[in-house]
């Protein structure tokens, strides 16, 4: 397993973001808002200029995450994700020397029910899958909370209904948590089979406002240990993305990245 950093949850300059995360010792980037864009909305002059970093610094670029299908089940909508914003992700991707591009499971809308709702989200991603493949791209579904796809099940059951190699999981038990699932063992337990991607975040819900709120990696309610040593047994391999969400920004992702790197060399005494 390696670290990685979602460089926006540092700085939305990228080049900001790979010097500190470059000093801290990590060498794996998640590329999802930059320069106040999300990609792969970005000109040819910005997109040149994290070519230049990426080959300054000699770091990686492990995934993308355009937000292609956060957004509620409307046809035109649906129509521009699929057939505008998949091809130019997927040209971003080739560029940037990864094959891998973050999606969502379409967001939730007042009155709409499950039951007649999920079909046409299947439909949607399986018609992405497909390009994907041809592509040689994997798309990863992440769970969130918004979206028709928010817990370790759901993801699960989304996944095996598209059913294709291209239609894996990105795991984010931060967006898991506070939900009728524990994000750990239940949630993990039911997508960990399908897992090429994992978002680091912790929280813990408000006992005046019973919201969830984001926290110190660590100080949180998610379950970090456990989780992390569960992927490490289980035989993971791919990256897990830190992604605090807190603030101020670099020092809480630097205090996530201590602790996740300590938790790491502790596991391998366990």
């Amino acid at each position: 397993m390696r670290i990685s950093l979602a460089a926006s949850d540092v700085s939305q300059d990228f080049e900001t973001a790979v010097e500190l995360g470059y000093e801290w010792g990590i060498r794996d980037f998640e590329l999802r808002h930059v320069f106040l864009k999300r990609v792969p909305d970005i000109s040819d002059e910005e997109e040149l200029r994290i070519i230049q970093t990426i080959k300054e610094y000699n770091v990686n670029i492990t995934a993308i995450s355009p937000g292609l299908f956060k957004i509620p089940l409307i046809p035109q909508k649906l129509k521009n994700h699929l057939e505008v914003r998949l091809p130019a992700s997927f040209r971003l991707a080739e560029k940037l020397k990864t094959n891998m591009i973050i999606v969502m499971g379409v967001l939730k809308r007042k009155g709409e029910r499950r039951e007649e709702v999920i079909p046409k989200v299947v439909d949607i991603l399986q018609k992405a899958s497909k390009r994907a493949q041809k592509a040689g791209i994997i798309l990863a579904l992440e769970n969130e909370d918004d979206c028709w796809v928010a817990t370790g099940k759901e993801t699960a059951e989304i996944v095996k209904m598209v059913d294709s190699p291209a239609f894996k999981v990105n795991w984010d038990p931060g967006n898991a948590f506070g939900f009728d699932e524990d994000p750990y063992p239940e949630g993990y337990n039911h997508v960990k089979d399908y897992i090429v991607n994992v978002h680091i975040k912790d929280a813990v819900i408000d006992n005046k406002t019973n919201l969830k709120e984001y926290v110190v990696l660590g100080e949180g309610k998610v379950g970090w240990y456990s989780q992390v040593k569960a992927l490490k047994n289980n035989g993971y391999e791919g990256c897990l993305s830190l992604e605090p969400h807190i603030s101020p920004r670099v020092k809480g992702a630097y205090r996530g990245y201590q602790w996740l790197k300590e938790a790491m060399e502790k596991m391998k005494e366990d």
